[in-house]
């Protein structure tokens, strides 16, 4: 039987199990009035929405509402499992939680989920949170934090494989130890073009170190002006910046420079494939900055490095380039700066460096340097700084080439060749033995030490020859206080010549100082002079000077004077009739004598006798030929004296325009004679100048 109570207030009293009501309130009915005396029955709570609340026996129910249980201070003991809802339901059991195909939520506010023992998520696939780690079989962990970080605080230790997308930042690290018997690069190049891969070593930077603001599209932003601290072609570090843009970190070629922005290179050159070609556009997350560094690189061509020359390393060689100076690396530092580290197999500079700087040598070990067979272009380069000496002990020493080849010795200063016996210094076969051949202008001694020796010049072969040349200085034959010069002294018959060669020069035999005498001595052949079949004068006492020219003697009746000549003219002016001019002639002309007998002009690319100067043509038919006298030349146009500046005492040359003079000598193509020098820089009436006439002191083919 139902009781209600309207606005009534209902109290359990546990001692009696009995309900009782106080006062007026909501309506409630009282299926039991005893609760829990083992009759069957249920208590329901019947509020004005409709939600009521029913407490039985099989537990409590509340239909589409929420079910608060507090416990205030308590705690919510279930000993069996605890069926929440009916198409999910949530089984809270002593064996854990667990809701089929619907999420399960831990909200702990500022406490902590403590597991004493294993978590398990799923079936099959299960998760597993123990006190050792976390583990699931056959199926993936994600551990997606956002836009925040993982941080592991302590060592992390991989059993299996290790597979990062992105980049690998190894920050403040001394050491990275790899187990691995390989470690493979570009593993995932399934293209049929070579790539380049290696690894490089950033010695240090160059000092220059900036900090960044934030990174645009391919461009870093710098918190300062860098205009002036990186240049276009640089080679630019990145490093310091976190996520996200931590991939920005990196190797750049710098393309160019705006105040703050460094623009990078997005295509760099082949020869440096270690560099990066792109940035992303971030904040500057961390202490991010940029610097210029010195930098080495070992790496696997694709057969876009070259060593120099340029000579392509092939793909895959290994090849090392470096750039350690005091600006900087740049891009271009590695244009055809590589080397091929498969064609060295040691260098001698590496024992240099790793020992004491010596090689030692072992007894009866020969230490060879050889030539590859081949082409002519194995070469070996020796080069020192301080004294350097080459010894061989107890030994001989032969520098040679083989087959050809010159052998030159070079010295910046004195070059000292000294033996305790003899020096040799030969030439095969023909070839000639040269000594001060190039152009210098020292000295060559031979002979000139302090000491009593002989000087042997010369072979006594009966074919040898005996040169002795010099140029317009002349060749001096000295013997000192009253030794004798010596020509022709041996028993030999040969003949003695001087100056026979066919070439116009002055030969001067004895001085005129104190009592020197000149002996000219004959056996029975006779003394001859003039006795060839030349056409030109021979002068005797012809010197500005009053002398006695004596010839013969009184002594033998048997002495005989002999003066034969077609004509025998002499004057006070110097000069004769000895024959006609060729046609052209004109006073003022350098003439010589023709083939017809005719004084014709002499021309300095003529042949024969062409080229010789006879004389001055002065009027017709008359033609002055003795030295020491003043006498007037035509001129070449635009080679006269009045066209240079101070002429009086300047030499005067035969030109190149037949029977004229020249202030120029010839310098090619014919013959330079130097005819005498200028008394005046004004011409006469006739437009000839005066020149002191003094030929034949000069001649010289060119």
């Amino acid at each position: 039987m139902a009781t209600t109570y309207t606005n009534a207030t209902v109290v359990y009293d546990s001692t009696t199990g009995l309900l009782t009501k106080q006062g007026s309130g909501d309506t409630i009915a009282i299926n039991l009035v005893k609760v829990g005396d083992g009759s069957a029955g249920s208590l329901t709570l019947d509020t004005a929405g409709g939600t009521n609340t029913t407490i039985t026996e099989a537990g409590i129910t509340r239909t589409d509402a929420d079910f608060t249980v507090t416990t205030g201070t308590g705690s919510l003991i279930a000993a069996t499992d605890i069926d929440v809802g009916t198409s999910s339901p949530l089984t809270i059991a002593n064996t854990g939680l667990t809701r089929t195909n619907q999420n399960i939520g831990l909200s702990t506010g500022s406490g902590t989920v403590t597991a004493s023992n294993t978590i398990t998520v799923g079936a099959g696939t299960s998760l597993v949170v123990a006190n050792n780690g976390i583990s699931r079989t056959d199926a993936d962990i994600e551990i997606s934090p956002g836009s925040g970080n993982i941080i592991l605080s302590s060592n992390v230790f991989v059993d299996g494989n290790l597979r990062a997308t992105g980049d690998i930042i190894s920050a403040d690290s001394q050491h990275v130890l790899i187990g691995d018997a390989f470690i493979d690069l570009l593993a995932n190049n399934s293209g049929v073009t070579p790539k380049a891969g290696g690894f490089t070593v950033q010695l240090r930077s160059r000092g220059n170190v900036e900090s960044i603001d934030s990174f645009t599209t391919n461009a870093i932003v710098f918190d300062n002006d860098v205009s002036t601290v990186f240049s276009a072609g640089d080679i630019l570090v990145v490093s310091g910046q976190e996520d996200p843009g931590a991939a920005n970190n990196g190797i750049f070629v710098v393309n160019s420079v705006s105040t703050t922005t460094v623009n990078i290179k997005t295509a760099p050159a082949a020869y440096v494939p270690f560099v990066q070609n792109a940035i992303a556009a971030a904040a500057g997350v961390g202490s991010p900055v940029g610097y210029q560094v010195d930098i080495a690189v070992f790496a696997v061509s694709n057969g876009e490095l070259y060593s120099p020359g340029p000579n392509q390393i092939p793909a895959g060689t290994f090849a090392f380039a470096k750039s350690v100076g005091t600006a900087g690396a740049t891009e271009s530092d590695f244009n055809a700066t590589w080397t091929s580290l498969e064609s060295v197999t040691v260098t001698l500079q590496a024992a240099y460096d790793g020992g004491t700087g010596v090689i030692a040598l072992a007894n009866n070990k020969a230490f060879e340097i050889n030539a590859p067979a081949g082409p002519n272009t194995a070469a070996i380069l020796l080069d020192a700084n301080a004294a350097s000496h080459f010894t061989v002990s107890e030994q001989d020493l032969t520098l040679s080439t083989a087959t050809s080849g010159n052998m030159s010795v070079t010295s910046a200063g004195t070059l000292g060749i000294s033996a305790t016996n003899a020096i040799t210094i030969n030439a095969a076969t023909t070839s000639a033995i040269n000594i001060g051949n190039d152009t210098s202008t020292g000295t060559i001694s031979i002979g000139t030490g302090a000491s009593a020796r002989t000087l042997d010049l010369g072979s006594s072969n009966t074919s040898a020859t005996t040169n002795i040349n010099s140029g317009t200085g002349g060749v001096t034959i000295i013997a000192a206080s009253t030794g004798k010069i010596k020509l022709g002294d041996g028993t030999s018959t040969g003949a003695i010549e001087i100056g026979k060669e066919s070439v116009a020069r002055t030969i001067d035999i004895g001085n005129s100082t104190g009592a020197s005498v000149v002996n000219v001595i004959a056996g029975s052949g006779g003394i001859n002079i003039g006795a060839d079949t030349g056409t030109a004068g021979l002068n005797l006492g012809t010197g500005n000077s009053a002398r006695t020219i004596s010839i013969g003697n009184a002594t033998n009746t048997s002495n005989l004077i002999n003066v034969q000549a077609k004509t025998l003219l002499t004057d006070s002016k110097g000069f004769g009739r000895l024959g006609t001019w060729a046609s052209g002639v004109a006073t003022g002309n350098l003439v010589y004598i023709n083939t017809s007998g005719e004084y014709a002009k002499t021309s300095y690319n003529g042949s024969g006798q062409a080229r010789e100067v006879v004389g001055v043509a002065l009027a017709s038919g008359q033609v002055h030929s003795i030295p020491g006298t003043v006498i007037p030349v035509a001129f070449k146009a635009s080679e006269k004296p009045s066209d240079v500046p101070d002429p009086v005492g300047k030499a005067v040359f035969l030109s190149t325009t037949d029977g004229l003079a020249s202030m120029n000598p010839v310098s090619s193509g014919g013959r330079a004679v130097r005819l005498g020098w200028v008394m005046s820089g004004t011409a006469d009436g006739a437009g000839n100048f005066a020149v002191h006439w003094a030929p034949g002191n000069f001649y010289l083919d060119v």
